[in-house]
């Protein structure tokens, strides 16, 4: 049996900043030269530590599960008692994919799994007001309480609308809002990792965390008390996706060292997230480029460089949380498997994006499908029509086979819409040819021009353009295209 162990000096209020470095340090020291080498290269996005899945393992692992459930005394898994006896029939806890999500965040140990799995219905019920609902359903947006909701509104705590360059979500903290009571914050990280655990590439890759408080944050933050790091640390424990790393970035002062080490102690009490804390400190822009260097698209974050938080991004992903949730109230479905939705809340690297008038010219899932496109090119004008359409469907498969999608942008809605219609899209490959085609002639005759040549204090000028003007270009409206409008942005 795995104990709950409190944070190291869980009693002291006055801890040395410099003695918990070298308590971390130690740690690290602990592990072999191989484990932390491992641990680092899935840090920096360069591996994946989940082992391979097979049905037989699932099934072995979650008979195994069962019985270490059986094993923790009664007084230990109270909230998992109570939803055997108050849903017997329960499709929530008693459904395999839920121990499932526990045995993958603890690399399919089972003794942990089954005691992370039993604290999180534990702390669940704790932080929302003893809400005997989440023991037969995942949380919910009416869950949250209007504080947490308000906390949640403000964008200080949010998922960037795209991936890292290994395909994990980057869940960012842009501001402390040390006005707002711990449980707030608590319900909030909650929620996103309850909509997170629903995607199963999510559960095995885990996610990025990050910490982007500002410097002005320090006018108004406060040291975590005793009960708030012993919170955090419950919290950290009972948590259903695995944390891959956990970036910090902090200005070089004395209020953020002393937040560092009170951050570094909640955290040490979980096997999976001491060792993949990450301290960065320096300047807004120091940060961000050591930042790029662990493939975190930056140019996404959801704060500018003088400390304006941008929350549209946020909101139309409520949108589309509010709209998948109302769809299963209706239907009275569990899981996200339950129900029949092409709603995406973020595209993956392989998926082939269309959004008119954004540039989603460097997203992988898009270079990709332009490299098929070259590569079928020559063959698809020599093509009849019969031959065209081989092409068409060997394309559309190339894509599939790596778990790759076609989605398009709902303008409406403000979110992903999945294409599911297989004969649509093949009607469509022939019009991406096209424009691929004559956006690539055009680019030809563009490089054959002329150029005239800058003076050299100009081109010293552009070097120093900041990341909100990089974000900018990102992120605004691309001119319109003399091509097919919703294909634009692909063949930019």
């Amino acid at each position: 049996m795995v104990l709950i162990k409190k944070p190291i000096h869980y009693a002291d209020e006055n801890f040395d900043p410099k003695e918990v470095d070298l308590i971390m340090a130690k740690e690290m020291n602990s592990l072999s030269f191989n484990s932390r080498e491992k641990i680092n290269e899935e840090i920096h996005g360069v591996c994946c530590l989940a082992p391979e899945e097979t049905p037989e393992m699932l099934d072995v692992a979650l008979h195994n599960l069962a019985e270490a459930i059986e094993e923790i005394p009664c007084a230990e898994k109270q909230a998992y008692l109570q939803s055997q006896s108050l849903f017997p029939n329960n499709r929530y806890v008693n459904d395999r994919s839920f121990p499932l999500m526990f045995l993958r965040c603890e690399f399919f140990d089972v003794k942990r799994a089954a005691m992370r799995m039993v604290r999180h219905l534990d702390f669940c019920l704790e932080i929302f007001d003893n809400n005997k609902e989440l023991l037969r359903r995942p949380i919910r947006l009416t869950d949250l309480r209007p504080r947490a909701m308000k906390l949640l509104r403000s964008g200080c705590l949010q998922l960037i609308p795209v991936r890292d360059s290994a395909g994990r979500r980057v869940f960012a903290v842009t501001t402390f809002k040390s006005e707002y009571e711990v449980v707030d914050r608590l319900q909030i990280y909650s929620y996103f990792q309850s909509a997170l655990s629903e995607d199963v590439d999510n559960q095995r890759k885990g996610f990025v965390s990050l910490a982007l408080p500002g410097e002005n944050s320090a006018k108004i933050s406060k040291l975590p008390n005793r009960k708030d790091r012993y919170r955090l640390a419950r919290f950290i424990l009972s948590a259903p996706v695995r944390y891959c790393a956990i970036h910090s970035c902090y200005p070089d002062t004395p209020i953020f060292r002393i937040i560092k080490a009170a951050y570094s102690l909640g955290m040490h009490t979980s096997e999976s997230t001491k060792f993949r804390l990450k301290f960065h400190t320096g300047t807004e822009t120091e940060n961000r480029y050591k930042l790029m260097s662990y493939g975190i698209p930056v140019e996404q974050l959801p704060i500018t460089n003088s400390g304006k938080v941008k929350s549209g991004c946020l909101q139309q992903w409520m949108n589309a949380r509010i709209i998948i949730e109302k769809q299963r109230v209706e239907s009275g479905a569990i899981w996200a498997r339950d129900i029949k939705t092409n709603i995406v809340e973020c595209p993956r690297l392989t998926d082939v994006a269309i959004r008119p008038g954004k540039s989603y010219l460097c997203h992988p899932g898009n270079v990709r499908f332009k490299e098929l496109l070259d590569k079928y090119m020559v063959g698809h004008s020599a093509s009849n029509r019969s031959g065209k359409d081989r092409i068409s469907w060997k394309i559309i498969e190339e894509i599939e086979s790596s778990n790759g999608r076609f989605l398009e942008w709902d303008n409406k809605a403000c979110l992903w819409i999945q294409n599911e219609d297989r004969n649509t899209i093949r009607s469509r490959i022939p019009i991406y040819f096209r424009d691929h085609k004559r956006n690539t002639r055009g680019k030809r005759k563009q490089r054959q021009k002329p150029r005239a040549i800058s003076p050299c204090y100009d081109s010293i000028d552009n070097i120093g353009s900041s990341f909100d003007k990089r974000r900018k270009i990102m992120s605004d409206e691309m001119p319109e295209c003399n091509f097919n409008r919703c294909l634009a942005t692909i063949f930019d």
